[in-house]
């Protein structure tokens, strides 16, 4: 977050993937961690992108099961969100 800030960005958007800091099962003082860090160094997350963890589930698959493994990374896409006051999730 301080090397963005250093570069002059107010904002970023941060990625919901399969591995790193944030995946579909991060927790939410996890999250609540990385919102304070963001703070801390004068950052606003604006969004969370989540296309990359929907990659290996995507809602359009012909597998039932595999959809509803989707709908439940969108599910925990809508808890980051709301756990980091966030209006915009990218998919």
């Amino acid at each position: 977050f301080r090397r963005a800030r250093q570069a002059g960005f107010e904002a970023i958007e941060i990625r919901m993937g399969l591995t790193g800091e944030l995946t579909h099962q991060t927790p939410k003082e996890e999250a609540l961690r990385i919102a304070g860090e963001a703070r801390k160094a004068g950052m606003a997350i604006a969004s969370i992108w989540v296309s990359q963890a929907l990659a290996r589930t995507p809602l359009n698959d012909s597998d039932a099961a595999v959809r509803a493994q989707g709908v439940g990374v969108l599910h925990q896409a809508i808890d980051l969100a709301t756990w980091l006051n966030l209006s915009l999730i990218h998919i």
